[in-house]
């Protein structure tokens, strides 16, 4: 069957989020490594249900950094948010400029809806895309885990972003960077999928179905084949 939509993961996928995580975090003088950071991300998580939205975040990790450290009022934590967002937003559109996705995603559009999916809260992600596509030219369709109340490899998301697409699962490819939580689900619903290691170190073992890149640029060349 034709291949009519991608749906893409975008962390890690789309843009390399972590270094946009560091960078953001090194704005307000935090360390995604260790330190005061780390022990308030850890105490959020541990006091959510496992794979719940919120674990995700930083408003939550930056209330309980202020907290343990004797600082908290509401005025610092919106003012040390509104300076990590900003920095985020910075680094995002700073990557996508350097990678020239518009030069990728403009072709892409031309033949092929697309979706975003992923495990995040609304805000964050919106900050992330509005960074990159402010008007919706190409991530149109987005769902968050937070939308749907779980996270992927749930099922869940994927249903929903096939029927805001309006096509079958066999009609459409998943791209990410995580083969059991983006593509083996995506997979089991018929979709073809696409590995992109562009911003990670790992080298999966990976079936002989899933398509494997290097880089995200690489996928115009795959899907002309």
């Amino acid at each position: 069957m034709k291949l009519k939509a991608i749906i893409f993961d975008l962390d890690n996928t789309i843009i390399d989020a972590n270094r946009a995580y560091c960078d953001a975090l090194g704005a307000i003088g935090l360390s995604p490594r260790g330190g005061s950071f780390i022990n308030a991300r850890n105490a959020v998580k541990k006091n959510l249900p496992q794979g719940h939205t919120s674990s995700h975040s930083r408003l939550l990790y930056f209330k309980e950094l202020l907290i343990e450290t004797g600082n908290y009022t509401p005025q610092k934590l919106l003012k040390l948010t509104d300076i990590y967002e900003k920095s985020l937003s910075i680094a995002f559109a700073t990557q996508w400029r350097i990678l020239k996705r518009d030069r990728l995603f403009n072709k892409i559009r031309m033949s092929y809806s697309i979706a975003v999916i992923t495990n995040e809260n609304l805000r964050t992600q919106t900050i992330k895309l509005n960074a990159i596509d402010p008007q919706a030219k190409y991530f149109g369709t987005v769902v968050t885990s937070e939308e749907v109340g779980t996270e992927k490899p749930n099922l869940k998301i994927f249903k929903i972003a096939l029927k805001r697409l309006g096509v079958r699962a066999s009609e459409c490819m998943m791209v990410g960077d995580d083969f059991l939580v983006d593509l083996k689900p995506a997979s089991k619903l018929g979709m073809k999928t696409t590995f992109t290691s562009e911003f990670t170190n790992s080298n999966p073992k990976l079936p002989s179905t899933v398509f494997r890149m290097q880089k995200l640029s690489q996928l115009i060349e795959m899907l002309n084949e």
